[in-house]
């Protein structure tokens, strides 16, 4: 129910709902046990007799059958999505996927209990943990994959990235060097590479498989890889709570094997890479995702240095027994 989607975790009493779809009480509560068979809603008495009802996407809490992940629209997690998939369909679990466009709204959504795991960049994942000590790090995703780059007839001194990101520490980096130029957040890579097509920004900072499409401009080119600064620094992790740890670790476990394994030259013929592609990027041509795989460097592996690294990068002091816990199966 559209009601529903829009209350997202708060959802919606029983009796709301009756007044804001103008269905009869019985037509309803007729409507609604079918969506609750079929497990598209949850309903859960609270009192003696009222019954609160949320989308199964936005439930905040445990449901049997059902796997939430929630991402951004980047090519790294999608092999981590396919070492998943297998693991839940063996148990008969369904993987739901939640595409976000800002980072900070799925650590919210994780820390509300509405997913079971975030893949998001290290940056906000290392904030929110250090405010909330319910997350848990999984392992990382991936390095490498971003860029800056530049409109070289452009003469704006403006350069565009995403806010609170793993990409802030490259343009941090960046500005230290150019002083001159004054940093712009964008609210999606498409609103980054308008305004640097268009020469409002002279310089933008982006992932794969967006840089796929940058350079296929005339006149913008990269000036400064990931690599450049940040070396092998996972830019992206996976991270979940303490009590969806609880619930799931053995699948948790199982995914990180199986994605520690996986070949990046066989992920394209994978089944399900094109489906996951298509949720992503329906706008980007599916050779460009297959392209941008080469940029990354896919690796599970996450230590206490990685952490003390981003954390230094940022000025965040954070004690080393906080971080030993974020680590902690």
């Amino acid at each position: 129910m559209n009601i529903l989607q829009v209350r997202k975790e708060s959802g919606a009493w029983q009796t709301e709902l009756e007044s804001l779809s103008g269905y009869s009480k019985s037509h309803l509560s007729e409507t609604l046990k079918v969506l609750e068979s079929n497990k598209q809603i949850v309903r859960k008495k609270e009192g003696n007799l009222l019954l609160h009802v949320w989308s199964s996407d936005f439930f905040p809490g445990h449901q049997e059958d059902l796997f939430r992940v929630g991402i951004l629209r980047s090519t790294e997690y999608i092999p981590y999505l396919l070492s998943l998939t297998g693991i839940l369909s063996q148990r008969g679990i369904k993987m739901r996927i939640r595409v976000f466009d800002s980072s900070i709204d799925i650590l919210k959504s994780l820390l509300l209990g509405s997913l079971e795991v975030a893949l998001a960049p290290f940056l906000t994942q290392l904030i929110y943990a250090s405010l909330n000590p319910q997350v848990r790090f999984l392992h990382a995703i991936a390095s490498g994959g971003s860029a800056i780059y530049q409109n070289r007839i452009s003469t704006s001194k403006v350069c565009m990235g995403s806010e609170i990101s793993t990409m802030s520490l490259l343009i941090k980096k960046f500005l230290t060097y150019n002083e001159e130029i004054q940093y712009l957040p964008y609210r999606t890579p498409r609103e980054g590479i308008r305004s640097i097509v268009e020469g409002r920004a002279g310089y933008v900072a982006l992932w794969e498989p967006y840089c796929q499409i940058l350079s296929k401009e005339e006149n913008i080119s990269p000036i400064l890889q990931y690599g450049d600064m940040l070396g092998e620094t996972p830019c992206c992790i996976a991270s979940t709570t303490t009590e969806s740890r609880e619930i799931h670790g053995q699948i948790l476990e199982e995914a990180r094997q199986e994605y520690s394994s996986i070949e990046v030259n066989k992920i394209p013929s994978l089944t399900d890479f094109n489906k996951f592609s298509e949720m992503l990027f329906g706008d980007v041509e599916m050779e460009d995702v297959k392209r941008s795989l080469s940029s990354y460097h896919f690796s599970p592996d996450l230590t206490e240095e990685d952490i003390l690294q981003v954390s230094e990068e940022a000025g965040l002091m954070i004690p080393r027994h906080r971080i030993i816990s974020w680590l902690r199966k």
